[in-house]
């Protein structure tokens, strides 16, 4: 596999991104993110960084083991992400489906995906383990000259996806046992062999 790429899974509030293009190596500074507990749907401590090394064996242990079916899936989705020439239309599919391997590597389980309402498409729905139901936006950009990808989820757009979390909740989830919903940001900025994946949970 061509170049080297780490993901990490961080909070704003508490851990500021690498700068653009740059992409922090195995064995970078430990990114900590801290959240109300153990659950692996919530923003939880995490001693060490996760994601890629060069050879493309992931990175930290809260993904768990990297040989079984949701790892090899998420390093499949990265690759085809970070493939030159993909047109944007191409680069946004490719970043839904990283967003899907990326959770289910967490064990939060995708339950519908691309729902389309009246007030527009929600990308990804989710389960946690404690039964937490997540719609989660998922934005993919490749260059900070036009903000940052989750920039893009601007009110009018927290508005419309609430509305159509209201219909699906109304509908396909009546069916869905839950304790509550979130809402959820997954942004993922692309540089050249390089992904800096920001989850940013309850978003709005």
């Amino acid at each position: 596999m061509d170049g080297t790429w780490t993901v990490f899974e961080h909070d704003e509030d508490v851990w500021d991104a690498p700068a653009f293009g740059a992409v922090p190596r195995a064995g970078a500074t430990t990114a900590t993110t801290r959240g109300d507990g153990d659950d692996p749907g919530e923003t939880g401590e995490m001693g060490a960084p996760m994601g890629f090394a060069a050879d493309g064996d992931l990175i930290g242990d809260e993904f768990g083991d990297e040989d079984d079916e949701p790892h090899a899936r998420l390093r499949a989705c990265m690759e085809r992400l970070v493939m030159p020439g993909l047109s944007g239309r191409e680069l946004g599919v490719a970043g839904e489906r990283v967003a899907q391997a990326w959770l289910e590597c967490r064990r939060i389980r995708v339950i519908d995906a691309n729902w389309r309402t009246r007030y527009g498409e929600i990308d990804v729905i989710a389960v946690t383990p404690n039964r937490t139901v997540l719609f989660v936006e998922v934005k993919t950009r490749r260059a900070r000259r036009f903000g940052s990808p989750e920039e893009a989820v601007h009110p009018a757009k927290q508005t419309n996806l609430r509305r159509a979390a209201a219909q699906w909740l109304a509908g396909r989830g009546a069916k869905v046992p839950h304790v509550g919903i979130r809402f959820d940001v997954l942004a993922l900025s692309v540089s050249g062999g390089g992904v800096d994946v920001r989850h940013i949970p309850g978003a709005f």
